[in-house]
């Protein structure tokens, strides 16, 4: 059965993918989990989406936005009720629908409410890579978001060791 995809049904399949991306940082290499690269989804580090990042206040929406970026810059395809969608136009199709729809959801339950099943038909959402392995947007999304986490408290320590050093010169 082949099902009409809405404007609605992309917004939401996009909405859950702008989960899956992380932030990273360039001096950060060292300290990726051995997870990357994922299937051909290359590191998060030095991401064009983290200096962004960096350039915004620290908030959920700043990261749900980063997520945009980085979706908007993948290789990764969205299967959302069967059919395939490119990550670039995802990314552009789930920042309408974070402008229409964000209620000051943290990432975590954005992760949980948008990234797992279909609206319409209750269907698993998923990521295809470019060597075409398969993962639960949800649980890409949720290892994403502890790479990002620890990516962030690693960034700061070390733009304070460095701040500590400077003072003391």
């Amino acid at each position: 059965m082949h099902h009409r995809l809405t404007f609605r049904n992309l917004c939401v399949a996009i909405g859950m993918i702008n989960v899956f991306f992380i932030m990273s940082y360039a001096s950060a290499h060292d300290a990726l989990p051995s997870a990357y690269p994922v299937h051909g989804f290359k590191s998060p580090v030095g991401s064009r989406a983290f200096q962004q990042y960096l350039l915004r206040p620290p908030s959920e929406l700043s990261k749900i936005i980063y997520l945009l970026d980085r979706l908007a810059d993948s290789p990764l395809e969205v299967i959302y009720e069967g059919d395939s969608y490119p990550a670039p136009f995802a990314a552009n199709v789930s920042r309408v629908y974070v402008t229409a729809h964000y209620r000051q959801e943290t990432v975590e339950r954005w992760i949980q409410s948008f990234c797992y099943r279909s609206i319409d038909e209750g269907k698993p959402i998923w990521f295809k890579y470019p060597d075409g392995f398969t993962e639960l947007a949800r649980d890409a999304a949720n290892r994403e978001m502890r790479t990002l986490n620890q990516l962030v408290k690693e960034y700061r320590e070390e733009h304070a060791k460095t701040a500590a050093q400077r003072s003391i010169k």
